[in-house]
C-alpha cells in the first residue's frame, strides 16, 4: 500500500490514518523509525502483554511438538518485536 505524505518544514510526516489504523496506532504512541538499505521503516512497538501472549503460544507450541523444538526463526520473529 502505498499512500503519498510531505515532510513539513520541521521534519514532521503524517501517518495516514488507514495505515494508522491498520497498525493500531494511537495518539501520543511511540513508533520506531529505522533505515533499512534505502527504505526508512516505521513500525508500532509491541506492548509487553502482546510480547508475554506470542512467548506463551511458543512455548505451547514447543510443548505440543515431538521433538521439543521450536524454529528460531518463530523466536527471533517474536524477540525482534519486542
Amino acid at each position: 500500500m502505498g499512500i503519498k505524505t510531505k515532510v513539513d518544514h520541521r521534519g514532521r510526516i503524517t501517518i495516514p490514518s488507514e495505515i494508522r489504523n491498520l497498525m493500531g496506532i494511537k495518539p501520543e504512541q511511540e513508533v520506531i523509525v529505522e533505515q533499512k538499505d534505502d527504505e526508512m521503516v516505521i513500525t508500532r512497538p509491541i506492548e509487553p502483554e502482546e510480547f508475554i501472549e506470542g512467548a506463551r503460544g511458543l512455548q505451547k507450541a514447543i510443548k505440543a511438538s515431538k521433538t521439543k523444538k521450536e524454529d528460531p526463526l518463530k523466536v527471533k520473529e517474536i524477540w525482534g518485536s519486542a
